[in-house]
């Protein structure tokens, strides 16, 4: 059993190269080391080993996810879980690729639940981040259709007969046809 009960002897251990995940996922469990110390020297994944552990939705930034956002194996992993616990070590995926479809490298993770949230009705106090992000949404896309509907009255647009019957969104194309 390795105790790490300074910063330095996780370093040298860390420096070493001499562990594996699951002995160290036992050193979590026994709190031999704390989860953030552990995902700092021996994460090999760079977003997570620099905020201690914590992962981050990529297509958001948050750091809350919804159970359908999260992969299949790491929702295995935590589903039983409560909060503050850790999972066995899991075969999983990680978000290399992710915004550009691709579904990842295979890594090993432990996921720690930190918060659990019920499912609830929406309140400033609780979801103020939520909330805010679906205003701006909501503004971007207004803007965006504000812009081309500018752009749609002072530009040339020819519809090919071939796209004749289709039913369009904009209404400034339907009745270009």
């Amino acid at each position: 059993m390795k105790v790490f009960p300074t910063l330095e002897t996780a370093k040298a251990y860390a420096a070493s190269g001499d562990y594996d995940i699951l002995p160290l996922s036992t050193e979590i469990m026994a709190d031999n080391i704390k989860f953030e110390l552990a995902a700092r020297f021996f994460s090999e994944d760079l977003a997570s080993r620099t905020n201690g552990g914590q992962m981050a939705d990529p297509s958001t930034g948050s750091a809350y996810f919804e159970i359908d956002q999260l992969k299949p194996a790491d929702y295995t992993a935590i589903k039983d879980l409560k909060e503050g616990e850790i999972s066995e070590p899991v075969e999983s995926l990680d978000n290399e690729g992710y915004l550009q479809g691709r579904q990842g490298n295979l890594v090993y993770k432990i996921i720690r639940v930190d918060k659990i949230i019920p499912a609830h009705t929406a309140s400033f106090e609780n979801d103020y981040t939520q909330i805010l992000d679906g205003v701006r949404m909501k503004k971007q896309l207004e803007a965006v259709d504000a812009f081309l509907e500018d752009k749609i009255k002072n530009t040339y647009i020819i519809i090919d007969p071939l796209f004749k019957e289709c039913e369009f969104s904009r209404e400034s194309w339907n009745a270009r046809k």
